[in-house]
């Protein structure tokens, strides 16, 4: 099964949020690979480009802008023989569509699969209506080493006939892509997975894992976070109903801000520095004090490009987790890559904290 997902507009291209929230969309509802393709100006070779994608790939979806939306769904008409018409006074769409709703119409020409979408900016977009089975499941496992993981895998996928790809997210988590073959058994290799090998998997994003957990034992959360400025608290409020776990954080940019906002002690900040261990430590006490959460992440370090020292290059990040009863988990790493690469694995990492510290209310 091939997937291609294309985008009709330069503006959607140049506009970064918008395009982010189409692909953030299209990431929650394809489990499956997909091929992404911009054509930013619909053209006189515009129906062969088409007819040259119909014949490759089995779905296509389409996101086009208004001023490409009636021209698109004209092309797809005549390519079907079709012609194009007002589906319930709401949207022009060709006559032999298959599903239609207000800014979205699917329609089949020759068993393959086309969804057109109107991807205007500002606005909530329209549902994709493609609906087929998946041949692959996404899932993390959870504190495990990827090359032990890997040759304990590697028989089942055997026995199933499925094909893995396999990323390290951070240093505790491993990210899998598992696709079945012709003949495969996804469910049955997901099954074999948690029965025989007794792995902790987790089946979706690491934010609304934490959230849902947190809100099944009734836990709140907050957050102390320095380099990362916000970012720990912006993914959990990314997730819909956060709110039951989550009432609020603070960012402590400064170290003025860590001492008065959090308590941190001036004599800790003088002699250790805000990127140490005894820092997070006084973040995370501060955190919890302040906000009377069960659980507190705090996060300090280098993000670089600049800033490092011999003891402390850039990259070095502490990282801590606390119960409010006080057990904590605070540890020291150094991370590679750029400023915001750096800090997206910190939240990862914090995230991964947590669930360490807690692993069996996680995966009970």
């Amino acid at each position: 099964m091939k997937h291609l997902v294309l985008i009709f507009a330069e503006e959607i291209r140049l506009n970064s949020p918008f395009l982010n929230y189409i692909l953030r969309v299209c990431n929650e509802k394809f489990e499956c690979d997909y091929e992404l393709k911009f054509l930013d100006k619909l053209n006189k070779n515009t129906a062969s480009f088409l007819e040259k994608c119909i014949a490759q790939f089995d779905y296509i979806t389409i996101f086009a802008s208004s001023d490409n939306f009636y021209i698109t769904s004209k092309i797809l008409a005549s390519l079907n023989d079709d012609i194009i018409e007002l589906k319930n006074g709401e949207i022009l769409a060709p006559s032999m569509s298959r599903k239609f709703e207000n800014g979205s119409f699917l329609i089949d020409i020759n068993g393959k699969f086309i969804n057109v979408i109107l991807a205007d900016p500002l606005q909530k977009l329209p549902n994709i209506l493609q609906n087929f089975e998946q041949n692959s499941k996404t899932f993390y496992i959870f504190d495990s080493d990827i090359m032990t993981l890997k040759s304990r895998i590697d028989p089942l996928c055997e026995t199933y006939e499925i094909k893995i790809s396999i990323t390290l997210i951070a240093p505790f988590l491993i990210l899998i892509r598992a696709s079945q073959n012709r003949f495969g058994q996804i469910e049955a290799f997901m099954d074999s997975l948690k029965e025989f090998l007794n792995l902790k998997i987790i089946n979706e994003k690491l934010e609304n894992f934490i959230v849902s957990k947190l809100a099944f034992y009734s836990k709140k959360i907050t957050f102390a976070e320095s380099c990362t400025a916000g970012l720990v608290a912006a993914k959990i409020g990314s997730v819909s109903g956060a709110s039951e776990v989550f009432a609020g954080s603070l960012v402590t940019y400064s170290n003025e801000i860590k001492n008065i906002w959090l308590g941190v002690e001036n004599e800790i900040l003088n002699e250790h520095g805000a990127v140490s261990k005894e820092c997070v430590n006084e973040m995370l006490s501060g955190a919890i004090e302040s906000s009377g959460a069960d659980f507190a992440l705090a996060v300090s370090g280098i993000a670089g490009p600049t800033g490092g020292s011999e003891n402390k290059p850039v990259g070095t990040i502490y990282i801590g987790a606390k119960e409010k009863n006080g057990e904590e988990i605070i540890e020291r790493f150094l991370l590679k890559g750029d400023r915001n690469y750096v800090r997206e694995q910190s939240v990862t990492i914090a995230f991964c904290l947590l669930i360490k510290l807690k692993a069996k209310m996680f995966f009970d």
